[in-house]
């Protein structure tokens, strides 16, 4: 799974909403705004207050998922192993996960 920086990383979601959207590298939050609408993405949810920031992340495996995915996008705080920069948009507030 190799992305270009600037370029959305697709992500098939359990959920009917994603929790956020993926731009491969560190751009500017007004770039990945509007890589994220040109996919079209945002017919229903909009992008109006959402909140972007800059994070690490990495593809993992997750043993043998009920669904057939096996390889998850996990995020990241850190640079490390394997870890790359991406654009992140929240569409739930990173802190009310799990609330």
């Amino acid at each position: 799974m190799k992305y270009k920086d600037g370029e959305y990383i697709s992500l098939i979601w359990d959920g009917c909403m994603p929790d956020a959207y993926y731009v491969k590298g560190w751009i500017s939050f007004d770039e990945a705004r509007n890589v994220i609408i040109g996919e079209e993405c945002l017919e229903d949810y909009g992008l109006e207050g959402k909140p972007f920031r800059h994070a690490y992340a990495r593809w993992s495996t997750q043993g043998d998922a009920p669904d057939g995915c096996s390889v998850v996008l996990k995020e990241y705080k850190e640079s490390g192993r394997g870890r790359f920069k991406v654009t992140v948009c929240d569409i739930y507030d990173p802190q009310q996960k799990g609330k």
